[in-house]
C-alpha cells in the first residue's frame, strides 16, 4: 500500500479564531511537499501540542485520476480562549492579611497562539502585573519570547527594623524578558534577563536596603531547560516524563 504522496492542497476546518498559518507551521508537510501517511499521528500531536484545541484530526483524499497527489484535511475543535478568574487569599496564614482581585487570560491573542495575562490584587501587599508570550517568531526557527512586568507594594516583615524605624513598605517593580528556542515537540531552552527595583519608605532608609539611598537596583539573569512529554490523547502508550532545570543569577 502506498504511504507517500504529493500534497496538492491543505484544507483547514474548524479554526474560527485561530489563523490557518498557526496550524500550518506545526505540520511537517505543505503544498507541493511529500505527505507521509505514517506521520499523521505525529502531525496531530504537533497541532494538539499548541494547547489551542480540544481535538485534532488529519486525513487525506486521493485524486480521482489515481495520481500520486492528495488533498489533506486538518480538522480542529477550538478551546475557549478568554478567561476571567478571581484572586483571593491571605498572607502568613493570617486572615487579617487578606488580598483580593481578578485576572484576565487570553490564551490565543490575535488568533496567533500568543498569551496575554493581566492581573491585580488589592488589600494586603497589593500588586498589578502584565505578561505577554509569543511562542513562535522568526519563521520556522522555533524561537519564542515573553515579557513580564509587575508592581507590588510589600509591607515589611522585619520586626527589628520596624522597632528601629517604624512601619514601612517596599515598592517593588520588576521587568523580565525571556528568549528561547523550541527543539521538536518536547524540548525548550531559554535565557532571561530582568531588572528589579526596590524602594523603601519611611525614615532611616540606609538601614533597610543595600544602597544607602534606600533604593536598590538589581539585575537578574537566568536560564532554563525543559523536557516535557506529558501524555496526550494521541500518546496514550507513552510514559510521562517531565524535567525542569532553571538557574537564576542575581
Amino acid at each position: 500500500m502506498q504511504d507517500k504522496f504529493i500534497v496538492r492542497k491543505v484544507v483547514f476546518i474548524g479554526n474560527e479564531k485561530t489563523k490557518s498559518e498557526i496550524i500550518a507551521r506545526e505540520l511537517s508537510f505543505s503544498v507541493g511537499s511529500e505527505f507521509d501517511t505514517s506521520k499523521i499521528e505525529y502531525n496531530e500531536n504537533r497541532v494538539y501540542g499548541t494547547g489551542l484545541f480540544n481535538k485534532v484530526k488529519i486525513w487525506f483524499e486521493r485524486d480521482s485520476t489515481g495520481s500520486d497527489s492528495v488533498d489533506v484535511y486538518v480538522w480542529v475543535n477550538e478551546r475557549w480562549y478568554i478567561w476571567l478568574f478571581p484572586i483571593f487569599g491571605w498572607r502568613d496564614r493570617d486572615l487579617k492579611k487578606l488580598y483580593y482581585g481578578a485576572g484576565f487570560l487570553h490564551s490565543n491573542f490575535r488568533g496567533r497562539n500568543e498569551k496575554l495575562v493581566l492581573s491585580f490584587a488589592l488589600g494586603y501587599d497589593p500588586w498589578i502585573g502584565i505578561e505577554y508570550l509569543n511562542p513562535w517568531i522568526l519563521g520556522s526557527k522555533y524561537w519564542f519570547y515573553s515579557i513580564e512586568a509587575y508592581y507590588q507594594r510589600v509591607r515589611s516583615r522585619s520586626q527589628m527594623l520596624i522597632d528601629e524605624s517604624g512601619l514601612f513598605h517596599e515598592d517593588n517593580f520588576v521587568f523580565n524578558f525571556l528568549f528561547g528556542k523550541r527543539f521538536g515537540l518536547y524540548k525548550k531552552l531559554w535565557a532571561s534577563a530582568g531588572f528589579k527595583n526596590i524602594r523603601v519608605t519611611g525614615d532611616f532608609v540606609h538601614l533597610k536596603t543595600i544602597s544607602p539611598s534606600g533604593n536598590d537596583k538589581i539585575l537578574v539573569i537566568g536560564s532554563g531547560f525543559r523536557y516535557d512529554t506529558l501524555e496526550t490523547p494521541y500518546h496514550s502508550e507513552q510514559k510521562k516524563r517531565h524535567y525542569n532545570l532553571k538557574v537564576d543569577l542575581i
